[in-house]
């Protein structure tokens, strides 16, 4: 393999939202069926009460689900409780251990190390500030699946959440010596993504029930055990267990999703408007999607500004190139990936 995937996430039990697992399911899928290896997780230190007004913590049996099901078995840390702009001490102080971690396993890596942050960048960031030449050598991009997409700063009122986590620290990325890919969440200044997609915004929505009854009954047992926020200590049990009515009523929700085009893009491939995934080296005029080289600056408020730039920038937006087809070009892909990379049976 010619690099490996260091995934950061704010993965939580109960969950915040629950397409942090599905995003984590992707990477262990690309893992597992050989085109990334998943070098680590690095999930975010919990940022206070969440959304379901009640205590969470990092979600570490859903990382030991997946491993069982998979044989992939990475390394996992916890980020820091600290934001990136309090973090005036770096010359004086160690290492917090998430961002340890990344400096870790950027030095002992064999092969260049891509890094998706999906959810507060403070981690990443202080890493990049601490070691920014380890980071030209052995980093060989950033996805960064935050912000909006708009490159007016003056349109965005409100900042995307992952954003407003640390927004200090988010803009650190875009000062990396490494590619940055950049996927916004959102268009405009709705903190609340339309259902509708846009060509700036990663986000798609999808119907759950044109999903989860395709896949293995251990990975639908996986969400369900999610959904039904029961005690993760028993996490291998729940793999084996039976959650019917948990998915029959998720089955008939909308989920909406902002990183799938990553693990794609990591893995060597990209999704077509009828949903293929096909080698993204392919000369094809169906892409629902493509990485677009852009200039941008970001401010220490989280604001970003940028415009279209030539070949030679080593900054990228994602830009859907069919609004239209997006949305179910990305659910079929997902579907396709997850159902051949897990069991069957247990």
């Amino acid at each position: 393999m010619s690099e490996c995937l260091l995934h950061q996430t704010d993965l939580f039990r109960p969950h915040n939202d629950p397409d942090d697992h599905w995003d984590l399911a992707c990477a262990f899928a690309i893992a597992r069926i050989g085109k990334c290896p998943l070098a680590g997780v690095l999930i975010d230190h919990p940022p206070g009460p969440p959304i379901l007004n009640h205590a969470s913590d990092p979600d570490l049996g859903s990382v030991a689900q997946l491993s069982f099901l998979t044989g992939v078995i990475p390394p996992v840390a916890i980020g820091s409780p600290r934001l990136f702009s309090a973090r005036d001490d770096l010359a004086s102080t160690a290492a917090p251990v998430g961002v340890e971690f990344v400096l870790k396993l950027l030095r002992e890596s064999a092969v260049p190390v891509a890094i998706s942050i999906v959810g507060s960048a403070r981690d990443v960031a202080e890493a990049i500030a601490r070691e920014p030449e380890l980071f030209a050598k052995k980093c060989s991009r950033i996805y960064l699946c935050a912000g909006n997409g708009c490159p007016d700063p003056e349109k965005i009122k409100v900042l995307e959440w992952n954003v407003g986590i640390d927004p200090a620290g988010y803009a650190q990325i875009f000062r990396a010596p490494c590619p940055i890919y950049w996927l916004p969440c959102l268009d405009d200044e709705d903190r609340v993504a339309s259902c509708e997609a846009k060509p700036y915004a990663s986000h798609f929505r999808f119907l759950q029930s044109d999903i989860l009854p395709e896949l293995p009954q251990p990975l639908q047992n996986f969400f369900a055990f999610m959904y039904a926020k029961r005690d993760s200590s028993f996490w291998l049990t729940a793999l084996r267990d039976r959650f019917d009515d948990v998915l029959s009523q998720q089955a008939g929700l909308y989920r909406m999703m902002y990183s799938t085009p990553l693990f794609f893009d990591v893995a060597g491939l990209c999704v077509t408007t009828s949903g293929d995934v096909r080698p993204k080296t392919e000369k094809r005029n169906d892409w629902a999607y493509q990485f677009e080289s852009i200039k941008i600056d970001c401010d220490a408020r989280g604001a970003t500004q940028w415009q279209p730039a030539g070949s030679e920038a080593d900054r990228y937006v994602l830009h859907v190139l069919d609004v239209d087809a997006y949305p179910a070009a990305m659910t079929k892909a997902m579907r396709i990936l997850l159902q051949d990379a897990f069991p069957k049976a247990l």
